[in-house]
C-alpha cells in the first residue's frame, strides 16, 4: 500500500481507537471489518509500503478500482458487518466519556433513521438540476457536506430546512401576488414581489464586477445570502407588513447591508481583478464597506 497513513495507524493507533469502539474515527467501519479480516487469518500478516504511482502493478490497479468507485453515483451495496464470532463489542468503559457516549448515540440513530420523502425528493431535484446544469454527476453526501462550506450558520440552516422541506409553505395557498401555488421554489425563482426580482437584479450586478472568472467561494456567498434574504423579506411581508411590498429603497437599504456584513474581504476582486498583490486575502487594507452605487 501506498498510503503511509494507513502503515503508522495499524501499529501505533489501533489498539486506541478499538477501545474506544472506532466510534470517532474515520471510516471506522471499513478499519474495523479490516481487524476482523486481519484476525480471521491463520499466518503471519505483515504490510509493506510502495511509493504510489511508481508502476507497481496491485498499487496502480488499486488506484483505478478506487477512481472508479469515486464515480459512481449510487454506492454500491456492501456488506460492512464483520462475522459475529470477529465483531468488535464496542467501547471499553474506561475509555467512554460523555462525548464519546453521545456521538455513538447519534451515529447509531443516523443508521437507523430513513429520509423523510420530501428530503429525497429535494434531493434528487438538486442532483438533477447539477446534472443538466454542469453535466456532473454529485451524491447526497457531497450536498449535505458543501453546506458546510463558506456560508454563514443562518443560511447554512435556512438550507438545511429547505432541503428538509420543514418550513411551513402553505402549498395549498395562492400567492397573492402573481395568484400561482405557494411553494419554496416560487417564492425563490418566480414570484413577481419586489422585494425577490431587485434581489436578483442586485445580486446579477454585483457579480458582473467579477467578470465571472470562476470565483466559486464568493458565488456561493453571494447566491445564499441573495436567497436567505428573499426568504427573510417573504416572511416579513406576509407576517408583519399583511401582504404589502417593500420599496425599492428599502430592499436595496437590506440587500447593501447583508453584503457589507460578508463581503469586507472579497472588495478587491469585485471593483478589480486584474494586478491583485500576492496573498492580498491576508491583507488587512482590504477590510472596508461596499459603498451604495458600486
Amino acid at each position: 500500500m501506498d498510503s503511509k497513513t494507513v502503515m503508522e495507524f495499524l501499529p501505533k493507533y489501533l489498539q486506541k481507537h478499538k477501545d474506544e469502539g472506532f466510534i470517532e474515527t474515520k471510516n471506522g467501519l471499513i478499519i474495523a471489518n479490516l481487524l476482523a479480516c486481519l484476525h480471521n487469518r491463520h499466518a503471519h500478516t505483515a504490510f509493506k509500503w510502495v511509493k504510489g504511482h511508481s508502476g507497481h502493478p496491485r498499487n496502480e490497479g488499486a488506484d483505478c478500482l478506487a477512481g472508479a468507485g469515486a464515480k459512481k453515483v449510487v454506492s454500491d451495496d456492501l456488506n460492512m458487518i464483520p462475522p459475529p464470532q470477529l465483531r468488535i463489542s464496542g467501547a471499553k468503559l474506561s475509555t467512554l466519556s460523555q462525548k464519546l457516549a453521545y456521538r455513538a448515540i447519534r451515529a447509531r440513530k443516523e443508521c437507523t433513521s430513513e429520509q423523510q420523502p420530501s428530503t429525497q425528493c429535494n434531493l434528487v431535484r438538486i442532483a438533477s438540476d447539477l446534472q443538466d446544469a454542469c453535466n456532473h454527476q454529485i451524491r447526497d453526501s457531497t450536498i449535505w457536506t458543501s453546506l458546510c462550506k463558506d456560508i454563514t450558520c443562518k443560511c447554512r440552516q435556512f438550507l438545511w430546512k429547505t432541503i428538509h422541506d420543514a418550513f411551513m409553505v402553505r402549498r395549498w395557498v395562492t400567492c397573492r401576488v402573481c395568484h400561482n401555488t405557494e411553494s419554496m421554489d416560487h417564492i425563490m425563482f418566480h414570484c413577481n414581489t419586489q422585494g425577490r426580482e431587485q434581489v436578483e437584479n442586485l445580486l446579477r450586478k454585483l457579480w458582473s464586477h467579477t467578470d465571472n472568472l470562476g470565483l466559486e467561494c464568493l458565488w456561493t456567498i453571494l447566491a445564499t445570502e441573495a436567497m436567505y434574504l428573499v426568504w427573510k423579506l417573504q416572511c416579513k411581508r406576509v407576517i408583519q407588513n399583511d401582504g404589502h411590498e417593500f420599496s425599492a429603497a428599502e430592499v436595496q437599504t437590506r440587500w447593501y447591508s447583508t453584503m457589507n456584513r460578508q463581503l469586507v474581504t472579497w472588495l478587491p476582486v469585485l471593483e478589480s481583478n486584474t494586478d491583485l498583490p500576492p496573498k492580498w486575502m491576508g491583507d488587512g487594507r482590504v477590510s472596508v464597506n461596499i459603498k451604495r452605487g458600486r
